[in-house]
């Protein structure tokens, strides 16, 4: 009976599977009971036939082929048996693929979902809005950690859609193909995530670099233009004793202006330091370029 033994396809899918039951249940409502009949009458046909003979004193009747009512009973016995493995293995199919079609329907909900969540997060660490000033560097420089913060937390999230996509395909879901293909764009998001993620930071310590060195600079330059005024005083004093203060003041100035003579040769450096930096500043931009139009 093709209700019965009709192979399974390779990947049905739940649609197949109840298409396959609902070949069974037409084999046991409109193939089966004609047979069920054609049993039972053959079952008196050979009782009738034997009782008459019994009564005429002739041996009873033996087919040809040496079988007998017990073995038809015996073979409806096993059809039975093979019916009811049949059904049970068919319902708990479409219980397994139910559940495999709810799990793949939840598959796509959260990967519509991370697939949103990292495209919004690159264009958020895609934009280079430091401010201007250390104050807002630094500002910025907070902002991107609790940035990467976020991001890392977000891993977990994105396992879970890895670990759905492993299900689905060790228990063979028939629309495994889709599945793998959405988690692969997944994936790929992440990837251009966390490698933007990076160049910001390194873009971020750059400018951090940058505006650092330019305060430096402005800080010394305000330094000195306070000691030349002072420098510059004509103010000596009227007294001895205000003399001698003068001088000791005159003496401590110029320690400082000593002092501040490392200062000052690190800041004849500073324009070089700075156009390596707009230099690399610049190559950063070019490679984050190509590697989000490749």
């Amino acid at each position: 009976s093709s209700g019965i033994n009709a192979e399974w396809p390779l990947r049905p899918g739940l649609t197949g599977v109840q298409s396959l039951l609902a070949d069974f249940a037409r084999y046991r409502t409109e193939e089966k009971p004609p047979k069920y009949t054609e049993k039972g009458n053959l079952e008196v046909l050979f009782y009738n036939l034997n009782a008459k003979l019994r009564s005429q004193s002739q041996p009873g009747f033996v087919p040809e082929d040496g079988k007998l009512i017990s073995d038809i009973v015996e073979s409806w016995t096993l059809l039975e048996q093979a019916e009811h493995a049949r059904e049970v293995a068919l319902r708990e199919e479409i219980m397994r693929l139910e559940r495999l079609e709810r799990m793949a329907e939840k598959f796509d909900k959260k990967a519509g979902m991370r697939a949103n969540w990292l495209i919004e997060n690159h264009k958020l660490v895609s934009q280079d809005s430091f401010g201007v000033g250390i104050a807002a560097v630094e500002a910025a420089k907070k902002k991107h950690e609790a940035i990467q913060t976020d991001i890392k937390a977000y891993e977990s999230r994105v396992k879970t859609v890895v670990d759905m996509a492993n299900t689905l395909e060790n228990e063979q879901y028939w629309g495994i193909d889709r599945i793998k293909e959405d988690l692969d764009k997944i994936l790929e998001l992440w990837e251009v995530l966390l490698h933007a993620l990076v160049g910001r930071r390194q873009r971020l310590e750059l400018v951090y670099a940058y505006t650092k060195a330019l305060q430096d600079v402005n800080d010394l330059v305000e330094y000195l233009k306070d000691l030349k005024v002072q420098l510059q005083s004509t103010d000596y004093g009227r007294h001895l004793g205000d003399v001698d203060i003068l001088l000791q003041k005159q003496t401590l100035l110029e320690a400082e202006y000593t002092a501040t003579q490392p200062r000052i040769a690190e800041s004849l450096d500073v324009p070089d330091n700075l156009l390596e930096m707009k230099e690399k500043r610049k190559k950063y931009r070019l490679r984050l370029c190509v590697d989000t139009t490749a």
